[in-house]
């Protein structure tokens, strides 16, 4: 889902996410920075480790009615790569973890939604989700 914006826009989900938009943002602020939340579309409780390791290792998180991990573009950047994302095995990269992490443990069979946004205003919404596990009816 897009809102405020015209232009392309790229989603690659295999072995990491792609996520680019390059065209006119409505009411954008070049100067200051887009921002990236990852985020479930309910509330599920997240392990306590995941908590600890994201507290440390991102700007913002929040673990309330619908968990969400916000990361920081830099000013007038448009695309990010998720490179410990793979969305095959549905597992996810830690740096420092030596091992990928099974991200049911994370989020069970929710989806995950990307969205891309600068203060309150929503530029895109992107969700990813194993097709295997897939709730919606029509796509």
């Amino acid at each position: 889902m897009l809102s405020h914006f015209t232009g392309d826009t790229q989603v690659h989900a295999g072995n990491g996410v792609l996520i680019s938009m390059v065209g006119k943002f409505d009411g954008i602020n070049m100067a200051a920075p887009l921002m990236i939340d990852i985020e479930l579309p309910q509330h599920r409780e997240v392990p306590w480790w995941f908590r600890a390791y994201m507290h440390m290792a991102v700007s913002s998180c929040c673990w309330g009615p619908r968990p969400r991990i916000t990361i920081e573009l830099e000013p007038g950047e448009t695309s990010y790569w998720f490179s410990g994302v793979n969305c095959g095995d549905w597992t996810v990269s830690l740096p420092l973890v030596p091992v990928a992490i099974d991200m049911r443990l994370i989020c069970g069979y929710l989806p995950l939604c990307f969205v891309m946004r600068q203060g309150t205003t929503e530029y895109g919404r992107f969700t990813v989700q194993q097709v295997r596990h897939c709730s919606r009816l029509g796509h």
